[in-house]
């Protein structure tokens, strides 16, 4: 499933490839590729159009559009929404060229594409999804949308003083605070898994038993990870020996202490963790 450092990746790709130029022609290849309106509205309200910026909350990727030809008043949807779902992903074909995906593989250009848009110069932005949970979608405004959502600030993006307010005003244990999208978006599983590793925090410590200065590390230890994983083109075989992800296995062991790791359901997710060195 396309994770934050995924959706990061994709945004960057979209910018490289398809920033700024007109959108000359929209496909919309399965019906199930757009979601909450409909294809050919999706079609005539892009096309002459053109990406102009990039925005992610969390998992969501927004591109916003510029005035297309077709209308003398700018779209009342001026918003491309990505939702990348459980397999979604993007990929660029070159005019002459082979398609590549986000992270340089080549891959087929017909493989599960649902909708794809033609740009200027020449080239093909292709949205695929093979089981189809992810869609594109139009929406006006993304603070409402996000509000709708209940997504909280996003896990990159945050700073130190609103991830501390964000935390200091909840109750629990910290592994399904972390994980709550409303108090910050955008942090899976594994990726809290990690964090709490590396923190040297038990996942069922209390939020409320937390300090500033533990807060603040927790902060700085989730960016670090999360921009790590996102220059490794989140090849995670490539982390350091002391990340957790090496030993998220049955009878895996802590990469500091040697300690058997312990597998337990908490906030109905599984999590691996050392109880000897978190706390």
């Amino acid at each position: 499933m396309p994770e934050l450092p995924e959706v990061e990746i994709f945004r960057r790709f979209l910018e490289r490839h398809a920033l700024k130029q007109t959108i000359c022609a929209v496909s919309v290849l399965h019906p199930k590729g757009v979601r909450s309106i409909a294809p050919d509205v999706l079609v005539r309200l892009t096309e002459g159009s053109a990406f102009l910026e990039t925005q992610r909350r969390g998992k969501i990727l927004l591109a916003r559009l510029g005035v297309s030809r077709h209308n003398s008043q700018p779209s009342h949807h001026s918003w491309v929404l990505f939702h990348f779902g459980m397999t979604a992903y993007f990929s660029y074909t070159p005019p002459d060229s082979p398609t590549i995906n986000a992270y340089g593989d080549r891959v087929s250009q017909e493989s599960h594409i649902r909708v794809s848009f033609r740009l200027a110069d020449g080239g093909l932005l292709n949205f695929h999804d093979q089981r189809l949970f992810g869609y594109v979608s139009l929406i006006d405004n993304p603070e409402s949308y996000f509000q709708s959502k209940k997504l909280g600030p996003d896990a990159l993006a945050v700073d130190r003083p609103m991830f501390i307010q964000q935390l200091s005003k909840r109750k629990g244990a910290i592994k399904p605070v972390l994980m709550d999208q409303a108090v910050i978006a955008g942090l899976g599983n594994v990726y809290v898994d990690e964090l709490l590793f590396q923190a040297k925090l038990h996942p069922e410590h209390a939020v409320t038993d937390l300090n500033t200065s533990q807060l603040g590390q927790l902060h700085a230890l989730m960016q670090e990870i999360l921009n790590q994983v996102i220059d490794l083109k989140v090849d995670r075989e490539k982390l350091p020996v002391d990340y957790l992800w090496h030993q998220r296995k049955p009878k895996g062991i802590c990469p500091r202490d040697k300690h058997p790791l312990l597998i337990k359901t908490i906030g109905g997710r599984t999590t691996y963790f050392c109880a000897k060195c978190q706390h």
